[in-house]
């Protein structure tokens, strides 16, 4: 009786909605017209969610196969090698190199390039033999630092001349080749803002940057240098190198430049390549030969 009392009322209703004249005309309920919503174009952000996520993933498995492989080498330490030593240094080193050695102990160079926050640095170290406690013969690395200098520009290249171990030639992002006295030069704490140190020999002769290609002489005092100039420059610091004293540089000739040290003037400039020189190389056994590549 509820539910035929109920429809009787809605139909009474509707009636009583309906517009004279249209009395025959079945009523037709009509809702409200709803505004309708523009769907989501949710492609463009699945699109970046999905580029995203993607390299995301590509970098975590880059570094869980460096992990793996740097886990598996580990494990192969004591197989592949008679010793190991790890010495952590705070930057990334772009150059690393073994000086002279000596009877306990072996001279070694390394860079740190930095991020602008402090200044790149030239790294010197000693390299000493420590003896195992249990085996007489054996003897295990013990790297120390020795000095730091703090270097003009990145060092990319970092070679000893062989006439006299405490001298080393660095190459930077600029046209000069630096030549270092490692024993005179002041060991310096790196900080920001710190003043740069002065090379004690400036090579000039490049018309452009000069990086990476560098080479010393194995039977007198040349240096070689190549660069993006196409130029391939010859040096003689003989005049320039006392054996009295300790080896040391002796300062008397050219002039003085924005870095502070001395300014040194090629002995031979060659031309013959067509882009940048990106290696040279002397003689083993002669001075008046080398190659170089392009």
């Amino acid at each position: 009786k509820r539910r035929k009392k109920m429809e009787s009322e809605v139909a009474a209703t509707v009636q009583a909605t309906t517009p004279r004249g249209e009395a025959g005309t079945p009523a037709t309920a009509i809702e409200p017209k709803k505004r309708s919503r523009k769907p989501k174009n949710n492609y463009e952000s699945q699109s970046l969610f999905s580029q995203q996520h993607k390299s995301t993933e590509k970098k975590k498995n880059q570094k869980t196969t460096a992990e793996e492989k740097y886990s598996q080498w580990k494990t192969l330490v004591p197989v592949l090698y008679d010793s190991l030593a790890n010495y952590n240094l705070v930057w990334p080193s772009l150059s690393c190199r073994w000086g002279a050695q000596s009877e306990n102990q072996q001279r070694l160079y390394l860079s740190e390039q930095t991020n602008g926050s402090e200044p790149n640095t030239l790294v010197i170290a000693n390299c000493e033999a420590v003896k195992r406690q249990f085996n007489e013969a054996a003897c295990s690395p013990f790297v120390k630092k020795y000095k730091t200098i703090i270097h003009p520009g990145e060092v990319n290249r970092i070679r000893e001349l062989p006439q006299n171990s405490k001298i080393v030639a660095t190459h930077t992002d600029s046209p000069a080749v630096l030549i270092w006295d490692t024993e005179t030069q002041p060991d310096r704490h790196v900080v920001l803002g710190a003043p740069l140190s002065r090379p004690d020999l400036i090579l000039s002769g490049h018309q452009d940057n000069a990086e990476f290609a560098l080479a010393m002489c194995p039977t007198e005092p040349l240096v070689l240098s190549g660069g993006k100039d196409k130029l391939v420059v010859l040096w003689s610091i003989q005049d320039h190198i006392t054996t009295a004293g300790g080896d040391s540089i002796e300062q008397t000739c050219g002039g003085s430049n924005n870095l502070g040290g001395r300014s040194v003037d090629p002995r031979g400039v060659y031309h013959g390549h067509e882009d940048t020189v990106e290696d040279v190389a002397f003689c083993p056994s002669s001075a008046q030969e080398f190659c170089s590549v392009g």
